[in-house]
């Protein structure tokens, strides 16, 4: 007998880097809620892996975020359903954001890592004025992440709602970026879902 199946497979999400630096981008997204269902077959086995979050880089650890795992649905008889890893956010000292399934914000005069196409968006650019030095909020599944200022550190990019629980959720927010000085308010805040 077959069961047809709906499914919301999203990746782990990248750890912000070093300082003054970028947040993680968010894991990338795939499900076809709404759309058209796949057929699961009794007696078939079907694998899920969840990828687990990237590390992120403590203050006096140098460096970017590292990225998050895939997340993976497989089985024999469809096609494998993989999510990329979110991308680790740019570090104060290194730069740009690493590409993922959305991508980490930049850090030290650094661009937004790349998202992959149809799972999630970029990371945001860091400013290159003071005092703040706005790094780059990741981004999330629904949008880019927001381009740091010298006011304040870029915002996450917001995830995407799904009601797949039977309640709308959103799900995928990246990251937000950090500020030059200890003032919290002047942070970048998580996007929604994140």
């Amino acid at each position: 007998t077959t069961q047809d199946a709906e499914y919301l497979v999203i990746a782990g999400g990248g750890g912000g880097g070093m300082g003054n630096a970028g947040g993680g981008g968010a894991g990338g997204l795939l499900t076809n809620f709404s759309g058209a269902a796949i057929s699961l077959v009794s007696g078939t086995t079907y694998a899920i892996t969840v990828g687990d979050g990237g590390a992120g880089k403590g203050s006096s650890v140098t460096g970017d975020g590292s990225n998050g795992a895939d997340s993976v649905l497989a089985g024999s008889d469809i096609t494998d359903i993989t999510t990329v890893g979110g991308g680790g956010g740019g570090g104060s000292g290194t730069g740009s954001g690493l590409a993922g399934g959305s991508g980490g914000g930049g850090g030290y005069n650094g661009s937004g890592g790349a998202g992959t196409s149809l799972q999630g968006n970029a990371g945001g650019t860091q400013s290159t004025a003071g005092p703040e030095y706005g790094a780059g909020g990741g981004g999330g599944a629904g949008a880019v992440g927001t381009a740091g200022t010298n006011a304040k550190a870029g915002d996450g990019g917001v995830g995407l709602s799904n009601s797949i629980t039977g309640a709308a959720v959103f799900y995928a927010g990246g990251g937000g970026g950090s500020n030059n000085t200890s003032t919290t308010s002047n942070s970048g805040s998580g996007g929604n879902g994140g």
